[in-house]
């Protein structure tokens, strides 16, 4: 179902994908089918404490062309939300609840970001395949996953994985 009021704010199609436990290696999120999107939107909120470990997350597509470098998210807390700059050379940005801060580098503002989770600006644009992340080390823990795009194809759609 489209979110009307996500479609008013500029932000396309909202793509909600069930908190799931967090794994080692790649997990699929979103899988984009049908032709180009401009993804404008994606964040995990951890709804279960991540414990055991330091872990990284990558988040990339499935070419692996990375949507942001390699991001020590472990032992985050529940309400941690990470996200992206839509700049892949800038770490994930983590913060917990509305008050969003790169535990790496400052919040990118302006065209990079927004002040509420540090998303792209204008998008990026991805053809089909794999929205994934990893994580490095054995953790426990749960997060959700939120995309949003805007198709660019007729065909185009997201789907959770």
């Amino acid at each position: 179902m489209v979110k009307r009021s996500y479609l008013n704010a500029g932000l396309g199609i909202r793509i909600n994908r069930v908190a799931a436990a967090d794994a080692v290696g790649p997990t699929n999120l979103f899988t984009v089918a049908g032709g180009l999107i401009l993804l404008t939107g994606l964040y995990g909120v951890v709804t279960v404490v991540r414990t055991g470990g330091a872990g990284v997350t990558q988040l990339f597509t499935h070419t692996a062309v990375n949507l942001c470098t390699a991001t020590i998210t472990g032992l985050a807390t529940v309400g941690t939300v990470i996200t992206i700059t839509g700049d892949p050379a800038d770490p994930a940005v983590i913060g917990v609840g509305t008050g969003v801060a790169n535990t790496v580098a400052p919040l990118q503002g302006g065209l990079k970001g927004s002040v509420l989770g540090g998303m792209q600006m204008f998008g990026v644009v991805l053809g089909l395949g794999s929205i994934t992340t990893t994580i490095s080390v054995a953790t426990t823990g749960t997060t959700r996953y939120v995309a949003s795009y805007i198709p660019l194809d007729d065909a185009a759609i997201v789907f959770a994985a």
